[in-house]
């Protein structure tokens, strides 16, 4: 950079070598200071690039990971949902089932009693024909035992009428202590 003659005339005459040096100098200090921080401002720029470009990768994949446990989240509330659905679904089969069994269960108890008396009334009608046939029979054996009699010539056939007439007796007594 050359100064032309009209140039030169304008510069004060304070000015001199020793003072150019030195502002050169200084400028030339200051330059090499503005590089530095710039380049120190690019190295800090570069890592900070770096740093938000590594949180970046960080949200994304913890965004991704927050989704992906979103879906699981809501994958088992719906199985838990329909797991409680079934299990209520299953409680409310298992009591009407219950009271199905509870009624049928007062039905055969009442089947059983009602059964247990015709029992006992079919047996003690049973008995009474029993008891029926018996003086039937007890009656009709005396018949014959007095038609009997009437022909019996002798003592030998009243002692076997009395015999046979008190077995009738026998029979009548085991069967009533049963």
């Amino acid at each position: 950079m050359s100064l032309t003659a009209s140039q030169a005339r304008d510069i004060p005459a304070e000015l001199t070598v020793d003072r150019v040096v030195a502002a050169l100098q200084d400028l030339w200090q200051h330059l090499e200071h503005s590089q530095k921080d710039l380049k120190d401002a690019r190295k800090k720029i570069q890592a900070l690039k770096l740093k938000l470009s590594t949180t970046q990768a960080q949200r994304d994949y913890f965004s991704g990971r927050n989704q992906e446990l979103q879906k699981e989240l809501a994958e088992r509330q719906e199985v838990m949902w329909r797991a409680e659905l079934q299990k209520n679904s299953l409680e409310t089969a298992l009591k009407e089932e219950a009271t199905a069994r509870k009624e049928e269960a007062i039905t055969l108890h009442q089947e059983v009693a009602s059964l247990q008396r015709k029992l006992e009334n079919t047996e003690k009608e049973r008995k009474d024909v029993l008891v029926c046939l018996l003086h039937l029979q007890l009656a009709q054996d005396q018949q014959h035992q007095q038609n009997d009699m009437e022909s019996c010539a002798g003592t030998s056939q009243e002692l076997s009428c009395s015999s046979a007439t008190a077995n009738h007796h026998c029979v009548i007594k085991s069967f009533f202590s049963k």
